[in-house]
């Protein structure tokens, strides 16, 4: 797996941003619908690299007020879902 700045795997690091409120621009992915991507508001998708660009232009330029909204959002709705910790409570069982 890839390691991103901080020395973390970039796998690890994405699947904790969203609850994080973190914008996350990711590949998209036909399995992004069984995740519920659609329903987070900072994860935005992009089909080609060269759309990556565009994105983050797009971001930066959102209003204060909106990025604001929508980190909430996606931080809310991950603490409403119960399906993030699939994985804790394989482990525990």
């Amino acid at each position: 797996m890839a390691e991103c700045s901080d020395g973390m795997p970039c796998g690890s690091k994405r699947q904790r941003s969203p609850p994080r409120g973190t914008f996350v621009v990711r590949d998209a992915e036909e399995e992004g619908a069984a995740y519920g991507i659609a329903e987070l508001p900072t994860v935005v998708p992009f089909s080609s690299r060269e759309a990556v660009g565009d994105i983050v232009a797009w971001i930066e330029a959102m209003d204060p007020q909106e990025r604001r909204d929508r980190m909430v959002a996606s931080a809310e709705t991950m603490r409403r879902r119960d399906d993030w910790m699939t994985v804790v409570r394989a482990i525990e069982a």
